[in-house]
């Protein structure tokens, strides 16, 4: 479920978006695994926020946009954080 995470918002860069996906994926297969229902979606909620960090982050293109600050180094800051 992490590692998916860190994976996906290298793709996406949206929590909400990461968030939609695993809990129909992998949620159903976590609990058919053994896994409480509860564990499962709190570890899903709690590690789709990794990928705001992990570029390209919709909040990084927005911040760098209205800020004018340089996007290339924000997505620079930003990787070392995500992983």
């Amino acid at each position: 479920n992490v590692v998916l995470s860190t994976l996906m918002g290298g793709v996406s860069g949206s929590a909400n978006a990461d968030a939609a996906m695993q809990s129909k994926v992998l949620v159903p297969e976590m609990t058919r695994r053994g896994y409480d229902v509860g564990f499962s979606a709190a570890l899903t909620a709690s590690s789709s926020i990794i990928s705001v960090i992990i570029p390209p982050g919709i909040g990084l293109i927005l911040y760098g946009f209205m800020g004018n600050v340089s996007i290339g180094a924000l997505f620079l800051a930003g990787i070392v954080p995500g992983i």
